[in-house]
């Protein structure tokens, strides 16, 4: 169901504007081994830099002319644009996750040390 002007749009709306390119960074994030995990925040940017330069660039370049289309073209930006922020949203909450159990692991040693 498209959204109403003004709507925000729901998990369901961002995960589908991701597409597959946003998944699998996605999956990526939340991989469980660490060998499976972006290994720096730099690959992690470069990606969604990458993501939505190609999203948006194939979508301008695909030949279609957007004539009378301006305005879906606009929304389907928006979009993308909001999808990113939830993507770098996800990130940080997967970063924060990653250190509450680094510091719990640290009281755990430190308790058995004492």
């Amino acid at each position: 169901m498209p959204l109403a002007a003004g709507d925000k749009p729901g998990a369901y709306e961002v995960l589908a504007a991701l597409g597959a390119g946003g998944m699998v960074l996605i999956r990526r994030l939340l991989a469980k081994s660490r060998d499976e995990r972006y290994p720096s925040m730099a690959e992690v940017r470069a990606d969604l830099g990458r993501l939505s330069t190609t999203s948006v660039t194939a979508a301008a370049d695909d030949g279609i002319p957007l004539i009378g289309r301006e305005q879906e073209f606009a929304e389907l930006k928006r979009a993308l644009e909001e999808a990113l922020v939830f993507s770098e949203i996800l990130l940080l909450a997967c970063c924060f996750q990653e250190m509450h159990e680094l510091l719990l692991q640290r009281r755990k040693t430190a308790n058995m040390s004492a």
